[in-house]
Parts: C-alpha cells; structure tokens; sequence
C-alpha cells in the first residue's frame, strides 16, 4: 500500500512538472506551490524504487515553498515506468503479454495506468489487445511466458509469438477484438468453444511465418470471428468442421472422376475419328466408272458413315451423362446449403468448380461433334472428287426427283 501512495504521489509531480524529457530517464523542473507537493518530493526522494534525484543546486534539507528545482526520475522497472509513448512502454520486459501494473505515458499526451482512458485512446486499444491474448492463451495449449509465445498443438507444435507495436494496437477493429473475447462462453460448452477458437487461429495463421502470426492475426478480427462463428455453428448443429470439410472434399473427389470419367471411356472411339473419316476416306480410289473401284468407293464412304452415326449416339449419351451429372451435383449442393446455411460459403467454390468443369466437358463434346461433321464432310468431298459416276448418279437423282415435283403441280 505504501508503494501505490508512493506511485501516486510521483505521478501528481510529474502532472504538475514542465519541460519533461525522456531519454534512459526522465527529467524536468518542478515548482514547489504549495506545501502538499513539497511533503510529496521529500517522500519520493526518500523512496529508492522511484529512482528520483534533485539535479539543481538545492539540497534536501533546503527544499522549500515556493523555489523551483530540477530533477532526474528513473524508476526500478519492476516498480513502475516511465515511457515516452506506447511503444516504448512495450519494450518493458513482458508487457506485450501483460499490462505492468504501474506506468506513466508522456505522449500523446500525460496518461497514468491509474487514470481513466477514453473510450478509444491507445491505453484503451492496448489493454483490449492484452485481454485478447487472455482469450487466446485459454484456447492455446499453453502460452510460455518467458519467451511470450502462444503454443497450441497441431499436428504437432504451433507456435505464435506475441509480437506486435503500437501501430499494430492502433489499427485494430476494436468492435471485433471485443466480439472475440466475448465469444467464449463459460460453462458446460466452453472446452468446445475454445477448441473452435484454437483451430479457427491456427487455420487463419498457419500460412504466414512465424514472427508475422500475431501481427496477421490482429489484421485479420474478421476472419478470424467468421473461422470460429462458422465452426460454432456447426458444433451446435452436432457437426465437426472437419466431418463437413470431409464430406464436401469428397464430393468434389467423386464427382470430379465421374466427370473426366465422360472422355475417358470414349478415348479409344475418339481417336477413331481421323482414321475412320479422312484417313480412310484417303484409300478410296479413281473411278471413272461403275466398277470395282467404284464399289470400294461407296464401301468406304458407307462405313464413314455407319462409324459418324454410331459415334453421334455415342456422344450425346456422354452428354446426356453428363447432364445427369450435373443434376446429381445440384442436388448435392442445395443438400448441403440447407443443412449447413451458414457456413454455405466455406464450401460454394467447390461446387462451383464441379459446375464449371461439366461446362468444359460439354464444350468438349460439341467441339468433338463439330470435328465429327466436319470430316465426314471431308470424306464427301474426297468421294465425290474421285468417283465421277457418283457425281452423275446423285445429279440424275436430283433430276428424277424435281421431274416428279413438277408432275404432282401439274395434276
């Protein structure tokens, strides 16, 4: 008890003292109004913790009412300090992890640990940081305080140091670091609770190096509410994140194979297409007449063409799979959307990547038929390039055909 009235006794002099200046301590000029402020200088004087020394010419027995004197203060840190600004008061050993109990503030402007702080000052902003790494170090498997670094355990040992500064503290979304350390709740669910706020942590971190975690993590409130909030969810729902996680990743598994699994079984006939069509379509003959080369001829375009209607069939089955599929992948996602509506999010891009590639493998088909059309139409123009007699045969029948129109108007 002494020693706080000591604190406060040293904190009202400084108030009252002018052209304060820090470098290892703290000087100034102090005058002595009154007779209270002279009772205070001689009791800080006589306390070796507040570490405060008259620098003038006066002594200790002349002090008196009224004179002006100069001093030097440099507390033994372990009692109290004295900082310039907030970041020097971080560099007070382990007063990132935890608030020094008795400190002084010269900048922005006076603040003593006792005084109250405005709403959003940087004392303020700092102890909200200092009560999320409480919330934190609950959740984390230990935190080390000697080395100020959070450990939770992931697959093995996770480490985040607690290193950040004053333009860290400054930055902060206040409302979310206050969302976050009420998030916890106390009683039957709370172990659960901070289980979710550890992975959510380790799954927003685990990507950044090891000295930038804490500093990430401060950045990033929101995804970080988000991580746990969804996770929350899922354990009041009866779900794990990781049975949801799971499911989803194996419906992207399955559906994708199913998908390729379209072209693969088709491989073999595809490759067909060129030596079916136009390759052989290559082997026919000249034949300027009806003779055996003529008949080759017709063979080949024939069997050009029983190949093209059987691999038109071919491919609008697979189309039609794949619409079938697409379906299915539908039906999953609504399925998934309506049990699990509020983290919808964390798994809409998979679906969205299974709708994209059935997009693809059906432009696959099209281009495949288009290739299909177009050589059988190659192979037409080769035939007919060769075989004259088809020529006449198709233009007579052209002929007999519109003769027989003509007849009908004329009935």
């Amino acid at each position: 008890m002494a020693n706080d009235n000591v604190w406060g006794k040293l904190v009202s002099l400084l108030k009252d003292a002018n052209d304060l200046q820090v470098n290892h301590s703290v000087t100034g000029t102090l005058r002595i109004h009154d007779q209270d402020v002279l009772d205070s200088l001689r009791e800080c004087l006589s306390f070796n913790d507040a570490g405060l020394e008259i620098t003038s010419d006066e002594e200790f027995a002349d002090l008196s009412i009224g004179i002006n004197v100069g001093f030097r203060c440099y507390p033994r840190i372990g009692w109290g300090r004295i900082a310039n600004d907030l970041d020097a008061l971080l560099k007070t050993p382990k007063a990132l992890i935890k608030e020094p109990r008795q400190y002084i503030l010269l900048s922005p402007e006076f603040t003593a640990m006792s005084d109250k702080a405005l709403d959003d000052s940087d004392v303020t902003r700092y102890r909200k940081v200092i009560e999320l790494i409480g919330v934190i170090k609950e959740s984390a498997a230990f935190m080390d305080k000697e080395e100020q670094r959070l450990v939770f355990i992931n697959s093995g040992r996770f480490d985040i140091p607690v290193i950040y500064d004053a333009d860290d503290i400054l930055s902060i979304d206040l409302g979310g670091v206050e969302k976050i350390i009420n998030s916890i709740p106390e009683g039957t669910h709370q172990k659960q609770c901070e289980a979710i706020m550890a992975e959510a942590i380790v799954s927003l971190t685990k990507s950044q190096p090891e000295k930038k975690r804490f500093k990430y993590l401060l950045e990033h409130v929101s995804d970080l509410i988000k991580r746990y909030e969804d996770g929350y969810q899922l354990f009041a729902s009866g779900f794990s994140y990781e049975k949801v996680r799971d499911q989803v990743e194996a419906a992207r598994i399955e559906y994708t194979g199913k998908i390729h699994k379209v072209l693969s079984d088709i491989q073999n006939q595809l490759l067909g297409i060129p030596v079916a069509t136009v390759i052989v379509a290559t082997q026919m003959k000249k034949a300027t007449d009806i003779s055996y080369s003529f008949w080759v001829n017709s063979a080949v375009l024939l069997g050009c063409w029983i190949f093209s209607v059987l691999m038109i069939f071919l491919l609008h089955n697979q189309y039609h799979t794949l619409s079938v599929i697409k379906e299915e992948v539908k039906r999953q996602s609504k399925q998934m959307e309506s049990e699990f509506a509020l983290i919808k999010d964390s798994f809409e891009s998979v679906f969205s990547y299974l709708f994209k590639r059935i997009c693809t493998q059906k432009t696959v088909l099209w281009v495949l038929g288009f290739f299909l059309a177009s050589a059988l139409i190659i192979s037409h123009v080769i035939y007919f390039k060769l075989t004259p007699p088809a020529v006449e045969i198709w233009t007579s029948s052209i002929d007999f055909v519109h003769g027989l129109a003509k007849g009908s108007d004329s009935q």
